[in-house]
């Protein structure tokens, strides 16, 4: 389809809508409407796409989904394991990581001990740091790792 080529749907308006008309006359011009949208306004999506998508895994990076377990260690005796369910990137999947966050003994309540709860968000704060790349692109479209 030509470059700015306007398609009038004022055409089909009356149109009933048989299964016949949608097939023949009502999809093939909507279609090439949403076609033409789309290829005028390439750029402009993709950007929009590419934000969007950096936004989702920038909050993904802010509020991480974590369980915290007890695990029977023969050498340390009983010690607490984050488990974070975390992306590296969008385009990768979800992937389970275990992070040491410290001996049981040490929280006198367990798992609902008030400075455990701080000690491994911490600490899987830490380590989400540790592993985080966020690819972004200046204003020349040049793309880079924040921080690098």
């Amino acid at each position: 389809m030509k470059k700015n080529t306007k398609i009038n749907l004022d055409t089909i308006k009356g149109i009933e809508p048989s299964k016949s008309n949608l097939e023949h006359i009502v999809l093939p011009k909507v279609s090439a409407l949403y076609n033409d949208l789309v290829q005028n306004n390439k750029k402009v999506i993709e950007d929009y796409l590419f934000w969007k998508d950096k936004i989702e895994e920038i909050q993904a990076h802010l509020s991480p989904t974590y369980t915290l377990n007890v695990l029977n260690n023969k050498v340390s005796g009983k010690v607490v394991n984050a488990k974070l369910k975390w992306k590296i990137n969008q385009s990768a999947k979800a992937s389970y990581y275990n992070i040491h966050i410290g001996k049981l003994s040490e929280y006198k309540k367990g798992l609902t001990d008030k400075q455990l709860v701080i000690d491994a968000k911490t600490k899987v704060d830490l380590f989400i740091a540790s592993k985080l790349e966020i690819e972004l692109k200046d204003t020349n479209n040049q793309y880079f790792i924040l921080g690098k």
